[in-house]
Order: structure tokens, then C-alpha cells, then sequence
């Protein structure tokens, strides 16, 4: 018999005069027939190769990372995994179209990962139906996004034993040398102008994110036995990092949170409870967030519809920022939250950015320091004037006539803000006045 290719299966001769053709199956055992002819062997081996490219069976040199891809992603979305479409997106565009995509996974090398990812970070990024956009190479997000997937789909394939070891365990995206902000955050004055456009209800519920930080999934699966606006001590409880329907509903960290509830965050809670039975007449999951309808929100971007019109009555569009950056809903919410507390801008000290990172629900953090807190230009310029009156005291110089009238202007940027968010200044400011909270709910909010 002639000699086949690898991973083809074999076909030997009986002595009775059939033929026997076996084909390697992802087990290691094969699969056996036996025929009158050469050609009804030949025809069982096609049958066999096309059974195994559609249901997914390997070849004796190893399920191909095409296979494996597809039962991850399949186990992903068995997990309940959010945007588990996104995944499969990125997977499509990006992993698909790698070289070694039809190659066994146990053949996939350090160097062969290297290139392909060489190879991914000036590749141009694509449009929703696939087509290629020729102004830029793909966001250093984006490769981001694309190497933790396959890096989780590998991870999973050393813990079955497919594979001995993560290629991809030790590459890393480069870090990125900015000349320009990709993010941004509200000052005082913008908080003012948005807030003094946005309606009520709505207004609370911006307001409730922007003063808790927290997740816009998190928001969507906060439900109201967790919120607690009486007593000594104001919080919300996070527990959920989804809907409800979302099998696993657990944070992005995995683990439950406290968040203090303070200024005008508490007064906004207290105002959305008061509201929220008008809001959604029904409520049978009893959410803190639910829709108009009563329903889990599925969009994380809430007030989706709202939010290019609030930008653009509030004057904050692009075209009219100094920094030329969109305010996303996570500018507005998690990265001012971030920002105001660590310069102090709502009253008090300065936060730690250890306990702002606990407050987010950072892991790490240097996740904090480098995504979402940022100390102002204002704050660095103050503690240098504080140390340098410290230096003219305990050496005895003579302050200048410039230097005492720059001390005398007082009022810095930190202390107005302070003065501007206490309680009493956001209700004349924007309108607010603490309510008592009906919830029209067996839920306690003690």
C-alpha cells in the first residue's frame, strides 16, 4: 500500500483479501472499517476527515487551535461569560486569521506566538462587517483584548494536558508612549454644567454613579436590599457583576465590596429610591437600576439615547473640550470619581489611592494609578508652594514682594471644590433636596 500523509489514517490489507482502514481519533484510539474494495476504504478515510473538520475530532497530530478555539468559546458562553459575542468577534478577525489557526496547539511555539503578534500590532483594525480601515493600525487595546483571549484559551488547554505549557504566558503588550490623554475626566465646572441639564429622574442616577464609581454592570445588577441610606454608616453593598439572567453574576474581581456612601452620592440614592417606584411601576427583580419597563438593563451604556444630547446642551462635545477627548460614560463616573477624591475635590482630605482602588474594586493598585486616578497640575503646584513656605521658614529668607501676593490671593482649586460639593452647595446649585426614600418594596434599606 502506498504511504499516506499524517493524520490521513491507513489502509492495510486482510488476509481474506479485504481492506482495513483506520482513522486517528483525539482519543488516541482509532477508528476501524473494514471493506470489500480500496475505494469504499478510501471513500470511509474522506468521510472520516470530513467528520472530523465538522464535529470537531482531531487528527493523531492534534486537535488544530481552530477546534480547540471554538469549544473554549462555547464553554465561555456555557459560564455565562459576559460579551461572550465580543469574544468570538475578536477571535474570528483576530485568531482566525493567524497562520498556525489549522495547526495542532502542541505545535505552537514561542517564536511562532512572537510573530503572530508582531504581525497583530500593525495590522489594521476592521469595521463591524469585516472590512479593513486603512487609517490606522489596530489600538494597542484592541492587541490587548486579543492576546488575554488566546492567552485563556491556552491557559485552558495546559490544564486539560493538551499542551505542556502557555507559549503566550510571557509576552506582553509594549507599553505605550503617550504624547496625548486617551482618557478623560469631569472638573468641577463640568460636573456642574452636565448635571445642571440632565432631568430628573435621570440626574440622580448619574449622580449615584458618578459618586460611587461604580461599574455600569454592576449598576445593572445592583438590586435595592443593597443599598442602605440610614444609620451611621451609608453604603452600598456590590455583589453582582451582572443582570439577573446572566448565569455567573459574580464582579470582574470576584469578590464583594463595600462603598461608602457620602455627599451628594447618598443624596442622589436617596432621591433615586424616592423616585424609582414612578420611574418603573413594576419591579419584579427588584433592582436598584431597572428600565422604564422594569426590566434588567442589557445595554451597559446606560441612558444610551440621552447621552450625546446632555453632552452637547452641557456644551461638552469634543470640538469644544481643551483635550479634544469624548466624556464617555466612564469619564463622567468611574474616572471623575477616581480624580475628585484623590485631589480632594469633594471636601476633606485627599484620598489614598490605596483605599480608591479598594473602593473600585481594583485588584491591583497600579490598575488605579494608571487607568483612573490622576493627581492635577493644581494639587502638585499647591504641595510645591506649601514646601517652599516651609523652606523660606526654616531657613529664615525674606519671602518677595511677588511671593506674598501670590500667598495672599488664597483660595486654591482644592479648597474651592471642597467648598463647592458639600451638601448644602449641590442642593442650590443643582436642585437637590434629601427625600425621605419609598421604595413601595419588601426590602429594607437600613
Amino acid at each position: 500500500m502506498k504511504r499516506r500523509a499524517p493524520g490521513t489514517g491507513s489502509i492495510t490489507q486482510t488476509r481474506d483479501g479485504r481492506h482495513r482502514a483506520r482513522f486517528p481519533l483525539a482519543t488516541g484510539q482509532r477508528a476501524p472499517g473494514t471493506f470489500d474494495t480500496v475505494e469504499e476504504a478510501e471513500g470511509f478515510l474522506a468521510a472520516m476527515r470530513e467528520r472530523a473538520e465538522e464535529k470537531n475530532l482531531a487528527s493523531s497530530c492534534g486537535m488544530t487551535l481552530r477546534v480547540w478555539g471554538e469549544q473554549f468559546l462555547d464553554r465561555r458562553e456555557k459560564r455565562g461569560v459576559c460579551n461572550i459575542e465580543d469574544d468570538r468577534r475578536t477571535w474570528r478577525l483576530h485568531v482566525e486569521s493567524a497562520r498556525f489557526i489549522d495547526s495542532p496547539v502542541r505545535s505552537l511555539t514561542r517564536a511562532r506566538a512572537l510573530e503572530w503578534f508582531g504581525e497583530l500590532l500593525n495590522k489594521r483594525p476592521t469595521s463591524p462587517n469585516g472590512q479593513p480601515i486603512k487609517t490606522e493600525k489596530i489600538g494597542r487595546k484592541r492587541a490587548k483584548n486579543v492576546l488575554g483571549l488566546l492567552r485563556l484559551a491556552l491557559k485552558e488547554a495546559v490544564q486539560t494536558g493538551l499542551i505542556p505549557s502557555n507559549p503566550l504566558q510571557e509576552i506582553e503588550v509594549p507599553r505605550e508612549r503617550r504624547t496625548v490623554d486617551t482618557w478623560t475626566y469631569l472638573t468641577e465646572d463640568d460636573q456642574r454644567r452636565l448635571l445642571g441639564v440632565i432631568p430628573e429622574p435621570e440626574r440622580a442616577a448619574v449622580l449615584f454613579a458618578m459618586g460611587t464609581g461604580m461599574r455600569p454592570a454592576e449598576l445593572a445588577g445592583l438590586e435595592l436590599c443593597d443599598i442602605h441610606v440610614r444609620g451611621e454608616e451609608p453604603r452600598v453593598v456590590v455583589r453582582y457583576g451582572a443582570p439577573p439572567g446572566v448565569p455567573d453574576r459574580s464582579t470582574k474581581s470576584g469578590r464583594i465590596r463595600e462603598i461608602p456612601l457620602f455627599g451628594f452620592g447618598l443624596r442622589a440614592a436617596r432621591d433615586w429610591l424616592a423616585a424609582l417606584p414612578t420611574f418603573a411601576t413594576a419591579n419584579p427583580y427588584g433592582l436598584a437600576f431597572p428600565t422604564e419597563r422594569g426590566e434588567p438593563r442589557r445595554d451597559e451604556r446606560f441612558f444610551k439615547r440621552q447621552w450625546s444630547t446632555w453632552l452637547r446642551e452641557a456644551g461638552l462635545e469634543v470640538s469644544k473640550r481643551a483635550d479634544r477627548i469624548p466624556v464617555r460614560w466612564y469619564d463622567a463616573t468611574r474616572h471623575t470619581f477616581a480624580t475628585s477624591l484623590l485631589n480632594g475635590w469633594w471636601g476633606g482630605e485627599p484620598w489614598r489611592i490605596e483605599d480608591i482602588s479598594a473602593l473600585l474594586g481594583h485588584r491591583d493598585v497600579t490598575t488605579t494609578q494608571r487607568h483612573y486616578a490622576r493627581v492635577l497640575p493644581s494639587r502638585l503646584h499647591a504641595a510645591a508652594r506649601q514646601a517652599e513656605a516651609d523652606f523660606i521658614q526654616s531657613t529664615g529668607e525674606t519671602p518677595s514682594v511677588a511671593e506674598v501676593a501670590a500667598r495672599s490671593q488664597g483660595d486654591t482649586g482644592a479648597e474651592r471644590n471642597a467648598r463647592v460639593f458639600t451638601g448644602l452647595q449641590l442642593e442650590r446649585d443643582t436642585g437637590f433636596e434629601p427625600a425621605t426614600p419609598s421604595l413601595g418594596s419588601s426590602c429594607s434599606t437600613n
